[in-house]
Formats: C-alpha cells, sequence, structure tokens
C-alpha cells in the first residue's frame, strides 16, 4: 500500500504505491488515496514512545497541501514530522544511551528496537551557527539571522562583492573579523 522514502531525519517520508503512477500500483487515485492518508495520519499520530509517554510523531501533512507544480508526484504522499521532544540516542555513534526505543499504539500494539542511525544532527528551522576567528569574542547574538545572511558574510569576510544576493552581512561577525586601520 505504501514504503517509506529516506527524506532526512527529522522529517520523514511515505509514497502511497498509487495505480498509474507506480509500476504495481494498488491504491486508486481520488477518494481511496485520501482515505488511505487519513488513516495513516491518524495511526501514525497514535504511536507513543513508552518511557516518556509522549507521542513519537509531532505532525503528519499531505504534500499535495503544501506544495504544488508539475513535480509534486516525485515528492513523498505524506510528510511525518518526528517528535524532537524524545531524545533519541545512536548505537552508530558509540552512544548507545537512549539508542532503545520502545513504540506503542493499540493498532500496533506495542514494538522494540535500536536506533542504529549514525547521524549526529539535523538540518531545523531554529538552527545552530559557530564562527569563530580573530577578533570574533565569545557570546551570542541576541537577534535571529537568516539564512541567506551567510554567503553576504562569507563574501565580505573575503572582500568580495556579492551584488545580487539575497541578504546582509552579519556585522557582528564581519566586524569583528576586520582588521584596525
Amino acid at each position: 500500500m505504501c514504503f517509506p522514502l529516506d527524506n532526512g531525519l527529522s522529517v520523514g517520508g511515505i509514497r502511497l504505491n498509487v495505480t498509474g503512477r507506480e509500476p504495481d500500483g494498488i491504491v486508486e487515485p481520488g477518494e481511496e488515496v485520501d482515505a488511505l492518508c487519513r488513516d495513516l495520519s491518524l495511526d501514525l499520530l497514535a504511536i507513543i514512545e513508552c518511557d516518556s509517554g509522549l507521542p513519537i510523531v509531532k505532525s503528519v501533512k499531505k504534500t499535495a497541501e503544501l506544495y504544488q507544480g508539475e513535480y509534486l508526484s516525485h515528492l513523498p504522499d505524506l510528510l511525518v514530522e518526528w517528535n524532537d521532544a524524545i531524545r533519541i540516542g545512536s548505537a552508530g555513534t558509540a552512544n548507545p544511551r537512549g539508542s532503545k526505543l520502545v513504540l506503542a499504539s493499540d493498532r500496533m500494539g506495542r514494538i522494540e528496537g535500536t536506533n542504529a542511525y549514525c547521524r549526529t544532527g539535523d538540518h531545523r528551522r531554529e538552527g545552530l551557527f559557530v564562527a569563530i576567528g580573530p577578533g570574533i569574542t565569545r557570546g551570542h547574538l541576541e537577534r535571529t539571522v537568516s539564512i541567506m545572511d551567510f554567503a553576504p558574510t562569507f563574501a565580505d569576510l573575503l572582500g568580495v562583492g556579492l551584488d545580487d544576493a539575497e541578504g546582509e552581512p552579519i556585522s557582528e561577525i564581519s566586524m569583528a573579523a576586520r582588521p584596525l586601520t
């Protein structure tokens, strides 16, 4: 009926085996796809992580409700956002503490497994950046910086113009890194 698509660790992808789109499709477009998406969403949202009692899934969204365009059919049908309030360790990073997962729901019962995935971080909307170098002092910024500001900052540090770029140099880094004349 469906299969997982690797979409990164913080948001998983599910693709339905849709008739006419997949080579051996069995789910009919339209009402059957909508019903399956609804049922899968409810089932996923009902799964809890047993140690904390928290849902393992934060949200499930239909890709077609978020995006549009001629290549929409290349994307997963559902995006599953995992609950990042649950800290999951990884046996693959030589730190097995917390790598054992016990999940349960009324529909699937109880399952146990080990997280062997070895990636140590993920892209997050509220991400982190670190700058180090001459003139840059220890501390943190009191404001939010756009990802669009990184390229202009790097160009400014290298003394290269980047006139058509969106964003502005991060002044706290650019100004601190300039030698005094």
